[in-house]
């Protein structure tokens, strides 16, 4: 499969802003109008979906199982590590993290993912398969009732967004509520995304406009 770099570039430029936006630097924010957290962990969530393939609906038992193993079994293994790591530390005195159980060695990553505090950063693999498998699994059943249509389902995803809509904070991990109502946080992910987007074909001389008016790659 032929490298997509733009997407590359546009993860990398992702990691960026989390790190950035943990350690309070906000020199990539173009002066607060694209601040980080409206839009840096769902840079990942679109790369995952843009290269998302409709040929998974035919078997999604089987893409479900590719999913654990990529995603989920170095999870829990690295989840596994940690958990170990952190009752030691208890033993010799240290008190971060919750005590390693069946709750937190598998129910916790679901929940919020910061069962054992060294390895917090980690919550976003179970949100991203939960996120993976409901979107194959709605598609699959949308696809039988044949209701499947991309402006439905954005609608959709709209009407539960201002069901479950609680006020101004917004919790990514846990995803409490959804800041200024269910529309603002599309607009924010799709301005900052597409900005940045548009950036990244500056920064590397290889990009050039493609005939046909899409975005090209020079080997």
């Amino acid at each position: 499969m032929e490298e997509n770099r733009q997407f590359r570039i546009l993860s990398a430029l992702g990691i960026i802003f989390v790190v950035a936006g943990h350690l309070g630097y906000h020199f990539l924010d173009v002066g607060g109008l694209f601040p980080y957290y409206s839009f840096h962990v769902y840079i990942f969530l679109f790369v995952s979906g843009y290269f998302y393939r409709e040929q998974s609906e035919d078997d999604i038992f089987r893409y479900i199982y590719r999913k654990c193993i990529t995603l989920m079994v170095p999870y829990f293994l690295w989840n596994l590590f940690y958990g170990i790591l952190a009752r030691l530390l208890h033993r010799a005195g240290f008190s971060l993290g919750e005590s390693l159980s069946f709750k937190t060695l598998f129910l916790s990553p679901f929940i919020d993912g910061h069962q054992f505090l060294y390895n917090f950063s980690a919550w976003f693999v179970p949100a991203l398969f939960l996120v993976e498998v409901i979107n194959v699994v709605m598609r699959k059943v949308l696809g039988v009732l044949r209701l499947k249509n991309e402006w439905l389902i954005l609608a959709g995803c709209l009407i539960l967004n201002s069901v479950f809509c609680a006020g101004l904070a917004f919790g990514v991990v846990w995803v409490g509520s959804f800041a200024n109502g269910p529309v603002v946080p599309y607009l924010t992910v799709m301005t900052g995304k597409c900005f940045f987007m548009i950036l990244d074909m500056y920064i590397w001389p290889e990009v050039r406009k493609g005939a046909n008016g899409f975005i090209c790659w020079q080997e």
